[in-house]
């Protein structure tokens, strides 16, 4: 029964620390993307999401990457309606876009990173936890957080959804 038990604690803790999530610092490299601007509420952004791209896709374009969001300020900091966000895609440097999408550039930057697997509705606890290991290491953050969407969670379960979180600091 001991040796049972034993097993269930170690098996319990390794499921713990495979789905733990690693916090590090890296160099993210220059890119340019497609995007659409919007403010006010998260719960737009499904809309928003299928919006961006029928227009992208209406003007021939090719996605060179993920889908990416870019969040200029949070609940807490600003007002709901005041909400300033971006869907976007990566696109070739000689991308030519019409209205309502625009263009920019992302220059290389030192970023916080964490890959994070689970549903949208709890990844708040992420980002605490990444602005926490942010202060540890001696940073600051420099800019917008960066939402980079590995799959779609349309066609997988909540938690094997895959979402890089990348957060631009500077010392």
């Amino acid at each position: 029964m001991k040796k049972q038990i034993l097993w269930l604690v170690v098996f319990v803790f390794l499921a713990v620390a495979a789905r733990a999530e690693e916090f590090t610092i890296r160099q993210n490299p220059e890119f340019t993307y497609a995007y659409m601007e919007k403010r006010g509420s998260y719960t737009q952004i499904a809309t928003a999401i299928q919006t961006f791209f029928a227009e992208f896709s209406k003007q021939g374009h090719k996605p060179e990457g993920a889908l990416i969001a870019l969040y200029y300020n949070a609940p807490g900091q600003v007002a709901e309606s005041e909400l300033l966000w971006r869907i976007g895609i990566p696109v070739g440097e000689k991308a030519k876009v019409a209205e309502p999408v625009k263009l920019d550039k992302l220059p290389a930057c030192t970023v916080a990173y964490v890959l994070r697997n689970g549903p949208y509705d709890t990844v708040g606890k992420t980002y605490e936890a990444l602005y926490k290991f942010i202060a540890q290491k001696g940073y600051k953050p420099a800019g917008p957080a960066i939402e980079r969407y590995l799959n779609d969670p349309w066609t997988v379960k909540p938690e094997e959804i895959q979402t890089e979180i990348l957060i631009p600091v500077s010392k």
